[in-house]
């Protein structure tokens, strides 16, 4: 492209874009001004959940730090800045571990067994179109594979 042509076409987008320019008023400019603040407000909300919930995630705490030297020299800061007690470092890890969302051993739901459930399974088991005794073993079942 010669540079009279690219001068032309300089001359000619500069136009254009002062053309735009000009056709914004000040209440399209506040408007602009506000949507693009909601749309920064959402996507940094959305980059904080984001990051929330892959902290929460089950995964290895040294992925968390670039070397595992960091993540050494961060657990020796935190275990010196702990109390001596035993008693109160566990608590204390306690309370943090409930400030940043992890349940503890209390807070954990315990699987019920249901006792019907289980004599049924137990019934089933037992039943001879599922399972028989063997020979010489007694005490054991064997399920039959049909």
């Amino acid at each position: 492209m010669s540079q009279q042509k690219k001068e032309e076409v300089l001359l000619k987008n500069r136009s254009q874009q002062k053309a735009s320019r000009d056709k914004w008023n000040s209440d399209k400019l506040k408007r602009e001004k506000e949507a693009s603040k909601m749309r920064m407000r959402k996507t940094r909300m959305n980059r904080k959940i984001a990051v929330l919930s892959s902290v929460n995630q089950e995964e290895s705490p040294t992925k968390a730090f670039k070397s595992p030297q960091t993540f050494g020299k961060a657990m020796s800061k935190v275990s010196a800045a702990l109390p001596s007690s035993p008693r109160r470092k566990v608590a204390v890890v306690k309370k943090l571990a409930v400030k940043f969302g992890f349940k503890t051993k209390a807070q954990r739901k315990q699987l019920s067994t249901d006792e019907d459930l289980q004599k049924s399974v137990e019934e089933f088991y037992k039943s001879d179109t599922v399972s028989r005794q063997m020979h010489a073993r007694q005490k054991r079942l064997c399920c039959c594979q049909e």
